[in-house]
């Protein structure tokens, strides 16, 4: 018994030390230079941001704005001094636009009249009648166009950016002789500034100083944001994989427009909640549409009548009487009758609405890519001038209200795509400025 109670107290040591060699064994050797690896994160999820730009245009006397200048410091709150006096009813609102786009990405907003004039002329008659025979089409109105890149800060947007105004000032007399008739040209005045400048993320930008009216100049201010667009909490649901897309105009008061974009600026859902009922009075909603597609195709609505105008003609003739030939071997010319002006070639405008727009879903499912045109286009009636001889041909005068531009936004959200105002004060056909705004909302649905 003492013998193996001596060989157990020997046999225990073996066994433990047996156990810990094997599990030695078992175990990978841990190299002192490589670092533990920790469990993979996911990448950080991009943000995505919409650029939005607001441009309005304010006039007000010369000498007030000069005065301004005098007052040390006064230029860093012009923004503030031109709200104050268009609040003591010394400044008009005369403008506001409206634009979403993307940084690196061009974008064209435009809300012109497109009148048509002679540009060619045939030869005099033996009264001295001209007829025209060729025309060129001149937008007269607003037109915008900005190319923004948000730098690295997001605290500063660079921008080629041109605004510009046309207006048609009527016809006046060309004359070769000054017995006879002559020709009408046409009188423009136009204001444009198109330069290259870092404007600063939501602040008020002024961008040009023209001179307007007499004694009155015309101040434009841009003020950019940085809109990132907020994902949804809850992946979107894509059973069919189609896009819904529905744009929807409603029209306001310009002055009332101004108030709702600064106090809505960054929220689409609460400004067209605010619009919501001032639709029995104030407000009009001017279109509404619908478009289902697949993602990454392009899609096309159109409501429209095509309005057929002529674009080529040959001018009158007057009669011309037998010439006989000096030649008994060849004929004589036979007397040729007078001829009325013709029409010889036609185009086509489509009046109405008409947008097409690709938009491209992220592989998450959260995100709309897309690309967008959208335009709403009106007759407004053939030239009309006092100068305009009756004996001219008539050509049509279109209203073009157009948008071309790119944006992201949340699957099944609203965003505020665009103003897209009437023409103002054209000068065309007597168009006088209707003072109103109108909003172009754009919804998209993930099915």
């Amino acid at each position: 018994m003492r013998q193996s109670a001596a060989a157990m107290k020997l046999l225990i040591p073996l066994i433990v030390a047996f156990v810990t060699a094997l599990a030695a064994q078992e175990a990978p050797k841990k190299d002192p230079f490589i670092k533990d690896k920790k469990a993979a994160t996911p990448p950080p999820t991009e943000q995505v941001a919409n650029v939005t730009f607001l441009l309005e245009s304010f006039t007000l006397p010369q000498a007030d704005y000069i005065a301004w200048l005098k007052v040390p410091g006064s230029r860093e709150n012009l923004h503030g001094q031109v709200l104050e006096a268009m609040r003591a009813g010394k400044a008009k609102l005369d403008a506001c636009h409206y634009v979403c786009s993307k940084s690196g990405n061009r974008f064209s907003l435009e809300s012109t009249d497109e009148m048509s004039f002679p540009v060619e002329w045939d030869y005099a008659d033996e009264k001295g009648f001209q007829y025209p025979v060729a025309f060129e089409m001149k937008p007269t109105g607003e037109r915008l166009e900005i190319e923004p890149m948000v730098d690295a800060s997001n605290n500063l947007i660079e921008v080629n950016q041109s605004f510009e105004r046309v207006r048609f000032n009527g016809l006046r007399t060309q004359k070769a002789d000054r017995t006879l008739p002559g020709v009408v040209v046409a009188d423009f005045q136009e204001q444009r500034a198109p330069a290259s400048a870092a404007l600063p993320a939501r602040l008020p930008a002024l961008v040009s100083v023209h001179a307007a009216s007499e004694g009155q100049v015309s101040l434009t201010f841009i003020t950019p944001r940085l809109q990132p667009v907020i994902r949804p909490a809850k992946a979107a649901s894509r059973g069919a994989g189609n896009i819904l897309l529905t744009p929807r105009v409603i029209s306001v008061e310009r002055q009332r427009a101004w108030e709702l974009l600064e106090q809505y600026a960054d929220d689409a859902r609460a400004l067209l909640h605010a619009l919501s009922p001032m639709l029995d009075g104030s407000a009009v909603l001017e279109h509404v549409s619908m478009l289902r597609g697949k993602t990454g195709l392009r899609l096309q609505s159109e409501a429209v009548k095509r309005h057929y105008y002529g674009t080529e003609f040959i001018p009158p003739t007057p009669a011309k009487a037998a010439e006989p030939s000096n030649d008994p071997k060849k004929p004589g010319t036979p007397a040729q009758p007078a001829s009325q002006a013709s029409t010889t070639g036609f185009d086509c405008r489509r009046i109405g609405f008409n947008w097409e727009a690709e938009p491209v879903l992220s592989p998450d499912g959260d995100i709309i890519d897309i690309n967008i045109m959208f335009e709403c286009c009106g007759f407004a009636g053939n030239f009309a001038d006092p100068l305009w001889n009756e004996h001219y041909p008539d050509y049509p005068v279109f209203a073009c209200q157009k948008i071309t531009t790119s944006c992201a936004l949340a699957a099944n959200s609203t965003i505020l795509l665009s103003t897209l105002n009437p023409p103002g004060d054209t000068g065309v056909n007597g168009r006088k400025d209707a003072g109103r705004v109108w909003f172009l909302f754009l919804e998209a649905i993930v099915e």
